[in-house]
């Protein structure tokens, strides 16, 4: 196949544009974050045992955005490993996203986000399982990590705001991604 300048540069377009909506490139002021990430938490904490909004886990997190002036989500993708097959599905963005080099493990702070997408934990004869599943982290203790979420068991009607604790050196599939919130 032979490119002309013209599909050149519509392909170069096409991958810079792609490269800018993945990628936060507004400064962030770290004091106005660290408030934010302290505000979100003392949120959740404070609806233990309360249903807010519709129940959905993503309720809890862009409530705890709004009432504390945070960005709110903005639709993503996420790279999933299943069975050894990288798949891109459909998720969110929540703020400014953490990375880590390759092959060290992502243990976020506490004031994070975590976005998962089909993960399966299991550690100590627990396992979790988040197909599509939004959270913030209370605490961190080594790989120990204490999530402030509601509607771990799909059930609505069930869902209230709680706290659990996920070895995150126990993911045996799918993948996550850990986000600071951003203040407006």
């Amino acid at each position: 196949m032979k490119l002309n300048t013209r599909s050149i540069f519509a392909l170069a377009t096409f991958v810079i544009a792609s490269l800018i909506s993945s990628v936060s490139y507004a400064k962030v002021d770290p004091v106005k974050q660290a408030a934010l990430m302290k505000n979100i938490v003392k949120y959740a904490q404070s609806k233990i045992g309360q249903k807010i909004l519709r129940g959905e886990c993503t309720d809890l997190v862009t409530e705890a955005l709004r009432l504390n002036r945070g960005q709110q989500l903005t639709n993503d993708t996420a790279d999933v490993t299943l069975n050894g097959q990288v798949t891109k599905i459909p998720s969110y963005r929540w703020g400014t996203r953490i990375l880590t080099p390759k092959g060290k493990l992502n243990v976020p702070t506490a004031g994070c986000i975590v976005q998962f997408e089909q993960c399966t934990f299991k550690k100590n004869g627990s396992t979790w399982v988040m197909f599509h599943h939004t959270a913030i982290v209370e605490k961190v203790s080594g790989t120990k990590v204490t999530l402030l979420q509601q509607n771990m068991d799909g059930s609505l009607d069930r869902s209230v705001v709680r706290r659990d604790v996920v070895d995150f050196s126990g993911k045996v599939n799918g993948s996550y991604r850990v986000f600071k919130p951003n203040p407006l």
